[in-house]
């Protein structure tokens, strides 16, 4: 247990706002005042919308126990009421539609226009109950399509990247990305061994793992991420950290990840194969003092030598353009996790999903192999990508 962060309050409290607004839009506005309908879609309202923020603030503030008891219904209806409201807001132009045909209806002579009469109170209640019966409907089986998706397991990716003066000995080498498992609340060291058999099957020469590996501390969460042990590559297993091992235990985990056998990159390089592995700590890092500094990651790159650079966030893409990086791979957005969320992430970030040229620099960015908060993937699954690095010209291994 920890600290709540500060972003975590307006988050909830905004989900409390929207659960208000669809309460009044699709409970007040389908029964009668003093009901026993309304009354009890009040109760269930409130306590539907309430489990969100619960899950959300207890993933800081309760032990994982508790997390674990509350962390399905929690936040199963976190991603409910965003598609309840999505499903609402669209429904908008209809209900203009019927208030504006109604105001219209009103104004005029009712003698010379008896075919246009406004529609009775009883058959306006029967709509605006069919269109609540739809909309929540709607959102249901979207929640269970979604949540269907982020559970079923990652897939395997496959890209080619080239990248100018590879060495001849990087030639054809096979990089695991992996990124956002978020051990928590949901995923257990259950799903971190599956992940593992899945990276171990594809035979990759390096695993790159780029942060945001669990949402809690290594007194909760160290066996569950155990199975990384396991992971095989020839070249090894990189690490960088990722914004949520700031939130919860940055120190346990930088002192436990390279006791798993795994090589963290805390603002260093080493050199893999002819080029430069550089790794860069996550930019919520920098109120403690260990903000990424490629710089110092770059130190020891001899001139002309390619490089990769891990950053949890594709954010830094810009610093690495401007330091003659070749690739850099990251993580974090979850290429958006699902619709429409992903629209906003899209306008924060350089790289929502695969790979983007920023003058000669590359970025790659994978989808993460796991989920955050709702239980929720649309239209962004989850995978593991496995980059086969060629020279220019080359053409794609079968």
């Amino acid at each position: 247990m920890g600290s709540v962060p500060t972003w975590v309050w307006p988050n909830a409290g905004m989900l409390v706002l929207v659960g208000v607004y669809l309460w009044w839009r699709l409970i007040v506005g389908t029964t009668s005042k003093g009901s026993t309908g309304r009354m009890v879609g009040t109760i269930l309202a409130a306590i539907v919308v309430l489990l969100g923020p619960a899950a959300l603030i207890g993933q800081y503030a309760l032990p994982i126990s508790a997390q674990r008891v509350l962390g399905w219904p929690g936040w199963l209806a976190y991603g409910f009421v965003i598609f309840l409201l999505t499903a609402t807001v669209l429904t908008e132009p209809v209900r203009i539609y019927w208030w504006r045909r109604r105001r219209r209806s009103g104004r005029e002579p009712q003698i010379e226009h008896q075919d246009r009469q406004p529609p009775s109170p009883e058959r306006r209640l029967f709509l605006q109950r069919m269109l609540a019966a739809g909309i929540g409907v709607s959102a249901t089986v979207v929640t269970g399509i979604a949540a269907r998706s982020a559970v079923g397991g990652p897939a395997v990716r496959n890209v080619t990247i080239s990248i100018p003066g590879l060495p001849s000995t990087a030639v054809g080498m096979r990089i695991a990305l992996v990124s956002d498992l978020h051990l928590g609340s949901i995923s257990t060291g259950d799903f971190c061994r599956a992940v593992v058999d899945l990276v171990n099957a594809q035979q990759p020469d390096v695993v790159l793992l780029i942060g945001d590996l669990t949402d809690g501390s290594v007194e909760q969460l160290g066996e569950d991420l155990r199975p990384l042990t396991g992971l095989r590559a020839a070249e090894g297993t990189f690490f960088v950290t990722g914004n949520h091992e700031f939130y919860f235990d940055p120190d346990g985990w930088l002192d436990f990840i390279p006791q798993l056998g795994i090589t963290v990159l805390a603002n260093q390089g080493v050199p893999v194969r002819g080029l430069w592995l550089a790794g860069v700590h996550d930019i919520a890092g920098r109120p403690s003092g260990r903000g990424p500094d490629m710089d110092a990651a770059l130190l020891g790159r001899a001139a002309g030598q390619p490089a990769i650079m891990m950053s949890h966030s594709p954010n830094l893409v810009y610093d690495a353009a401007e330091r003659q990086v070749d690739l850099l791979v990251s993580g974090h957005t979850h290429g958006g996790q699902f619709y429409p969320a992903a629209w906003i992430i899209a306008a924060t970030t350089p790289v929502l999903s695969g790979l983007k040229y920023f003058g000669s620099t590359q970025a790659f960015v994978t989808n993460g192999a796991g989920f955050w908060g709702p239980v929720a993937r649309l239209g962004a699954p989850p995978d593991i990508t496995i980059a086969t690095l060629l020279q220019p010209g080359m053409s794609s291994p079968d």
